[in-house]
């Protein structure tokens, strides 16, 4: 069922990983929270919360008009989820 979305915060590669293809009948969404010092992000509070799936995030960007040919642009946690809760008001029409 795709309309349940599994949010996860995106600590291990590896798990995240398995994760993603352990999940194929939901919206998996992975993130990680950015620095707003710019160092690394890896840490505890503070920063914003970035969407780290690189196909995900391309679409986002695309379907909000951004450049989606890059593969590092990052799209923010709330743009990615606004997108899937469009898609699936859609869906449910």
């Amino acid at each position: 069922m795709k309309q349940n979305i599994l949010l996860y915060h995106d600590v291990d590669r590896e798990e995240t990983a398995s994760l993603r293809h352990s999940s194929n009948n939901y919206s998996f969404v992975s993130y990680q929270c950015s620095s707003s010092d710019g160092g690394g992000g890896g840490g505890g509070g503070g920063g914003v919360p970035m969407v780290t799936d690189v196909a995900a995030a391309a679409a986002a960007a695309a379907a909000a008009g951004g450049d989606s040919s890059s593969p590092s642009s990052r799209v923010s946690l709330s743009t990615r989820l606004k997108q899937l809760f469009k898609e699936m008001e859609v869906q449910s029409k």
